[in-house]
């Protein structure tokens, strides 16, 4: 019938098969025995293996002990509860013990996944697997796990190795060693964040745009003198009202006695304090995140730097005069009218 009787699998069919368990066979239980045993069974060589290597009677069974040792030998752990109910799951006979066929169902549940080992790991463990065993010694091992940066005195360390040296012989074979490196190597760095940049220009003209529309009440498209100099005023350019008549006269190209959005734009950037190229230079070298604004910690280091003297109170005061939007920052025009300001001493230093 060409079958192996010393396979493990005979010797399981024919426990199975032998109804009164005399150790002979009917007929009857023969062919069933050789029905079973024709059709063959797809099992893992190192399954197998392990198999054989626990099934110390011989009996094609895996009692209870020796399937704790053999689970254990392919890194299942035998008490957690899925290996229960897989054990549990597969054993036909309910005997609480399991065939080969059986023993490879549930280490094919339960088997921990390898992970894909990359060339740079097999590479590593090629060079310092200097007897080409397919293992690493200790002294192999040390030597390859500090090529890959892996510090093998932690504990973390020694507790992977361990975990991942099946049978407990100190040296690790090329799966067992890319489980240990996936175990112990460092992520790799997170890229670094790259500051989004504003163009101060367009901030100012997104600021003036903003004003422009509030203080447009009637939504005409202009704004009259009164509308102008609320408008003007919440960018820190108060006008008085020749000034401002003055100013709606120059800028208004239509005659129409009011500004459209264009013409205060224009109006409210030639007002604006022009940033001298030292304030200019001492705001780009404090924005230290290059974000076009100073928060408040940068104010303070930019002043200090220019020699002025201000208690953190007094800073605070001080930006929020000219913080014209109200969010915390001083951008470059606004930074030039604070220093315009402590110039003219109207404000405390």
């Amino acid at each position: 019938m060409k079958i192996d009787m010393a396979a493990p699998e005979a010797a399981a069919a024919i426990v199975k098969h032998d109804a009164d368990r005399n150790g002979t066979l009917s007929l009857d239980e023969f062919a069933k025995v050789c029905e079973q045993l024709k059709k063959p069974v797809a099992v893992d060589e190192e399954v197998r293996r392990v198999f054989t290597g626990y099934d110390y009677d011989r009996s094609g069974q895996l009692s209870k002990s020796e399937l704790r040792a053999a689970l254990r030998d392919m890194k299942i752990d035998m008490a957690a509860p899925e290996a229960a109910a897989a054990i549990a799951k597969h054993d036909a006979d309910r005997n609480g013990t399991l065939s080969l066929a059986e023993f490879a169902k549930v280490c094919e549940q339960l088997k921990p996944k390898s992970p894909p080992i990359d060339e740079a790991t097999k590479k590593v463990f090629d060079r310092y697997d200097f007897d080409r065993s397919g293992q690493l010694s200790k002294l192999e091992l040390r030597s390859a796990l500090r090529e890959l940066r892996i510090d093998v005195s932690t504990p973390e360390a020694a507790n992977a190795i361990a975990k991942y040296d099946a049978d407990r012989n100190g040296s690790l074979s090329l799966d067992e060693f890319a489980q240990v490196c996936a175990k112990l190597q460092p992520p790799p760095p997170k890229p670094r964040e790259v500051a989004t940049v504003r163009n101060p220009d367009a901030d100012i003209k997104d600021r003036q745009e903003s004003v422009f529309r509030k203080y447009d009440r009637n939504r005409d498209g202009s704004l009259d003198k009164r509308e102008l100099r609320s408008a003007l005023a919440e960018l820190n350019l108060d006008l008085s009202g020749d000034e401002a008549a003055a100013a709606l006269r120059r800028f208004d190209a239509n005659g129409s006695q009011s500004l459209d959005m264009q013409e205060f734009s224009r109006l409210a950037s030639m007002l604006a304090p022009v940033a001298s190229d030292a304030v200019t230079k001492v705001f780009k070298r404090f924005d230290t995140n290059g974000t076009g604004a100073l928060d408040r910690q940068e104010l303070e280091a930019a002043l200090k730097h220019m020699g002025v003297q201000m208690s953190s109170k007094e800073v605070g005061a001080a930006m929020r005069s000219v913080d014209s939007d109200s969010n915390g920052r001083l951008d470059l025009p606004e930074f030039a009218r604070l220093c315009k300001n402590i110039e003219s001493g109207s404000v405390r230093r």
